[in-house]
């Protein structure tokens, strides 16, 4: 069975999502490894750095959900 078009595009838009997420990822965690490194010493640190890490743990998440969905279609689509 072969994929449609409609299946092509939303993996297309999966992936796309994917490269989009692992480049928020790097710079999210690019940034807070930055702030650990020169030292943590006031408040304001402390909220970047912790919201930092949170935005990299919902880029990470939504991530392997785009990922599964992708590959849940790529399954459908070609069964073995």
């Amino acid at each position: 069975m072969r994929l449609s078009d409609q299946q092509k595009e939303q993996i297309r838009f999966n992936t796309e999502m994917i490269k989009l997420l692992v480049v928020l990822l790097f710079g999210t965690v690019g940034g807070v490894i930055s702030f650990i490194l020169k030292g943590i010493h006031t408040g304001k640190d402390v909220l970047f750095t912790a919201a930092g890490i949170l935005v990299a743990t919902v880029c990470i998440v939504i991530g392997y959900r785009q990922f599964s969905a992708t590959q849940k279609i790529i399954n459908d689509g070609n069964p073995e």
